[in-house]
């Protein structure tokens, strides 16, 4: 069985990720430039599907443990509450984030969201 180690490793190289798109200031190293931005981008897209992919599977896995039907309609019902959450993120994310860009700039704020998905592993 994958799904852990599947989301545990998207999660926290999805958290790298953002890390290189601010870039952090716990990275001091790093430069404002657009290739540090880049692979930043290419690290969250890579590997932030490994993060939700296997999630909605270990869902799927979990009814079926809470002694739901392994039908149409247990998928049905997972489906649209992974469905729901994930959008209610992609609508509250962007205000959230908006807010914190304004309060603590950029930079720290993408150090803040990085948290988020190491603290998920």
């Amino acid at each position: 069985n994958l799904n852990a180690p599947l989301i545990v490793l998207g999660n926290f190289l999805a958290g790298v990720g953002v890390l290189f798109i601010g870039p952090s200031p716990i990275l001091p190293f790093l430069s404002v430039n657009i290739g540090v931005i880049a692979v930043g981008l290419a690290v969250l897209g890579s590997f932030n599907n490994c993060g939700l992919i296997p999630t909605r599977n270990c869902l799927f896995i979990g009814a079926k443990n809470l002694g739901f039907e392994n039908n149409l309609d247990t998928h049905g019902i997972v489906s649209g509450m992974f469905s729901s959450v994930y959008c209610l993120g992609a609508f509250v994310g962007p205000i959230v984030s908006g807010v914190s860009v304004q309060e603590i700039g950029f930079r720290h704020s993408t150090t803040v969201f990085a948290s988020f998905f190491f603290v998920s592993v």
